[in-house]
């Protein structure tokens, strides 16, 4: 390439008068078209898709940089107790954090304040699930407990789950009405009104689920526990049936895209499984690391995901998973869950000893 352009520059004599910088440019591609035998028009075609290709590559290059360098940041959450659960309404502003000793945390301002509030229980609670307006929320936890709210978190109101098992998760659809919860002894619960009465759905399995999550209808969803069990459901929960994880290792999260195909599950030993045909097959992802990872979050189109765990790891990916990258977390207190907003622009993670962990733009 290089004789090739010292030839091309060879047949470019300088001008006798004129400016010369816009000459020599005009000359070079000039030479250039003859050494490759094109038409200087041709030629420019060329140059310009060059350009714009290392235009492209440059900008990715610039967003890629962007993105690694995301921060995250200690929020306040003014208690000491492990906080197991975290979820927001679509606007990012509305949320609750919950955990041991029955803790509520509430947040109206995107975390910059968090205030307790009265669960009237003392039970651990291990998830809560928000409705997309911030009014409606439902948490579970220990001995079957199940508490709703339909004011913000105002109140608070035990409803009966009809079970002493523990409840590791909530999974509530965009109606408002139809939920799931699941726990010990491969527990799942459903409610069709609000949680007004829970009744429960044969699971097939008595591994416990850690998890469980379901697409906006309320029709499709998945649960995922212990000894690799990932179960699935195209009818909202009347039939379960086992997919084939390909491991053994307990499983303690899911997220799934908005048109529910992609799925991530996140478990013991740095376990992260992928799929891209909801579930019918599950394969494995490299995460990097042998740590405990507790929970996974995914926008809703699959590019972007975070996955917190075992000694304030975080990692995140931009490509769907092909590569995962450990981010700074600033902590070495274990990460029990994580949230992030649809664009992925805002995201929260929280765990042991109160921590709050936020990244937001700037």
């Amino acid at each position: 390439m290089t004789i090739t352009l010292v030839n091309a520059v060879g047949k470019c004599c300088l001008p006798k008068s004129g400016c010369q910088l816009i000459w020599e440019k005009w000359c070079l591609m000039e030479a250039l078209a003859m050494e490759f035998n094109v038409s200087v028009a041709q030629f420019g075609a060329i140059f310009r898709g060059i350009a714009i290709l290392l235009m492209s590559f440059f900008a990715m290059s610039i967003a890629v940089g962007a993105y690694a360098e995301q921060i995250w940041m200690q929020q306040d959450s003014g208690t000491s107790h492990e906080l197991r659960s975290v979820s927001f309404a679509s606007d990012g502003q509305h949320g609750f954090a919950v955990g041991f000793g029955g803790t509520i945390l509430a947040t109206s301002n995107g975390g910059e304040t968090w205030v307790a509030q009265d669960s009237g229980t003392f039970s651990e609670l291990n998830s809560v699930s928000i409705s997309r307006d911030g009014r409606q929320g439902w948490a579970v936890g220990f001995g079957g407990a199940i508490l709703t709210t339909s004011n913000g978190g105002t109140t608070w109101v035990q409803q009966e789950s009809g079970t002493p098992y523990e409840l590791r998760s909530v999974s509530v659809a965009s109606d408002g009405q139809h939920g799931w919860a699941v726990g010990f002894g491969g527990t799942i619960l459903a409610t069709t009104n609000g949680g007004l009465a829970w009744e429960p759905q044969a699971s097939g399995t008595m591994n416990e689920l850690r998890s469980v999550t379901f697409t906006a209808d309320g029709r499709t969803g998945w649960a995922v526990g212990f000894n690799g069990t990932i179960l699935s459901t195209v009818d909202g929960g009347e039939t379960w049936i086992r997919q084939d994880s390909g491991t053994s290792n307990e499983l303690y999260s899911i997220s799934i895209t908005s048109d529910g195909r992609h799925g991530w599950v996140v478990g013991f030993g740095g376990t992260i499984l992928t799929t891209s045909d909801s579930g019918g097959v599950w394969k494995m992802q490299s995460s990097g690391t042998q740590h405990e990872l507790h929970s996974v979050s995914v926008v809703p189109d699959g590019g972007s995901g975070w996955a917190v765990g075992f000694n304030g790891i975080i990692l995140a990916t931009s490509n769907g998973g092909q590569a995962w990258t450990v981010q700074s977390s600033g902590t070495s207190n274990e990460l029990r869950s994580v949230h992030v907003t649809a664009d992925g622009r805002t995201g929260w993670a929280v765990g042991f000893a109160g921590t709050i962990l936020a990244f937001r733009p700037d």
